[in-house]
């Protein structure tokens, strides 16, 4: 169930211009991805589970709402790290802000119910 689920999550992600995607545990495990090569999708996930990690912690000890969000941005790509649950997060790399984002909060939402 949870393939098909991913396979449609990808498939709108890969319209709204995506060119790669990790879906990983909180712990930086890689479940499910597109786009990457397999030797980098581990790296992707360890790395990103850390950055939003450390996110939360910045946000707690500034006494501010956990982040929505981590955006990277480059001269041709973007990246979007977001919390799907307390142990899965989905990273996103497209070339357009606004349409990736969007398609990776709507992945968030999708993934959500499948991913506690």
């Amino acid at each position: 169930m949870k393939s098909k689920i991913f396979e449609e999550v990808f498939e709108n992600l890969k319209n709204h211009g995506a060119k790669a995607c990790v879906i990983a545990s909180g712990r930086g495990a890689p479940i499910a991805w597109f786009g990457l090569e397999k030797k980098s999708v581990e790296l992707f996930s360890t790395l990103s589970a850390a950055m939003i990690s450390a996110s939360r912690i910045l946000h707690r000890d500034a006494n501010r709402a956990p982040p929505e969000n981590i955006i990277s941005e480059s001269s041709d790509l973007y990246m979007v790290i977001n919390d799907i649950s307390d142990d899965a997060i989905i990273v996103v790399f497209g070339e357009k802000k606004e349409s990736v984002m969007e398609a990776a909060k709507k992945a968030r939402k999708e993934l959500r119910g499948v991913m506690k």
